[in-house]
């Protein structure tokens, strides 16, 4: 008789010697012995009733020493991205202000940062590019977002838009803040319809997350609230770090940590679209402009703060 293990990648692997154990040689032992009479082609892992395991996968702030890591978000499939970001919600050294993620999946290790990119093309053949803009920074809606509760209960990956759609939209049919970011039609009607031009791969581990804005201008404003979000607009403070012109803006969130490297007006400058376009656009946040019932704030073609109305630019954003 010999034992017979199977090791990480579902190989075969027969220990015929007594001094050697299935730890030290690295690989899982099954729960059986097999003879084997010289043709050891002639087991199968069905005949030993091999079960695969998968590799854990465990994300840090911190590189594990002697370890090479490469950048892989560009290469990765919509469910790995979702895979990596679980990871990175049961990380409790990863946060808002992390910049670099250490992904370690069996044999492979990665390094996903603020900045890197996906891209991908809506239903309507639009280029879309966006870009990771923060980690842990979202708390989930539902704690089991990911199918079981995490260590933090945030959102593993935050991404934005780099640059804006090609077609303009308005926040409300009419230039009015009443009701604020949770009641305007971009949120309840505009990016819902643009969602389902994503693929379906996208869409299916978009995280709802919760998001606080004011509800209105001037007299129209009475509180901020809470709302659940999958694609969102970023408030004033969470992409310039201050509240600005937002009406109650110091409580509409907390700056995402590519925001805070990149926090020039020129790093703010978007454009209509990614084929191209040289044209700096204005586009929206969803802060509520402060001391008034018409207009919301945004980003001027120079990158600067502004206040808004009519049709505009969208550059929204969304967790995994």
């Amino acid at each position: 008789m010999a034992n017979v293990y199977i090791d990480g990648n579902g190989n075969v692997v027969l220990l015929n010697n007594s001094a050697i154990t299935p730890e030290s040689a690295g690989v899982n032992q099954c729960d059986v012995t097999a003879s084997i009479d010289g043709d050891f082609q002639d087991i199968s892992i069905n005949d030993i009733g091999y079960t695969p395991v998968t590799p854990a996968v465990t994300a840090s702030a911190t590189a594990t020493s002697g370890v090479t890591y490469t950048h892989i978000l560009s290469k990765l499939t919509f469910a790995e991205i979702n895979k990596y970001a679980k990871a990175i919600s049961n990380a409790s050294d990863i946060d808002n202000t992390t910049a670099d993620v250490y992904i370690d999946d069996g044999n492979n290790h990665y390094i996903l940062s603020v900045g890197d990119t996906i891209c991908y093309t809506l239903s309507t053949d639009e280029l879309m590019i966006d870009q990771i803009i923060g980690f842990n920074h979202d708390d989930l809606t539902s704690a089991t977002a990911y199918g079981e509760a995490t260590t933090t209960g945030k959102a593993g990956i935050t991404f934005q838009m780099e640059n804006c759609l090609a077609t303009l939209y308005p926040m409300n049919d009419t230039d009015s803040n009443a009701g604020g970011w949770g009641a305007s039609k971009m949120r309840t009607t505009t990016l819902p319809a643009i969602k389902l031009t994503m693929p379906s791969g996208l869409q299916s581990v978009i995280k709802y997350i919760n998001k606080k804005a004011a509800n209105g201008g001037s007299t129209n404003y009475s509180a901020t609230e809470t709302l659940s979000d999958d694609l969102f607009l970023l408030s004033n403070i969470e992409l310039a770090g201050s509240a600005g012109s937002a009406q109650d803006g110091a409580n509409e969130g907390t700056q995402y940590k590519y925001w805070s490297v990149n926090n020039k007006y020129d790093d703010r400058i978007k454009y209509y679209d990614n084929a191209g376009t040289p044209t700096g656009a204005t586009w929206w946040e969803r802060s509520s402009f402060y001391n008034d019932t018409n207009y919301f704030c945004g980003v001027s073609p120079s990158g600067s703060n502004t206040y808004i109305g009519v049709s505009r630019c969208v550059a929204f954003s969304y967790c995994i």
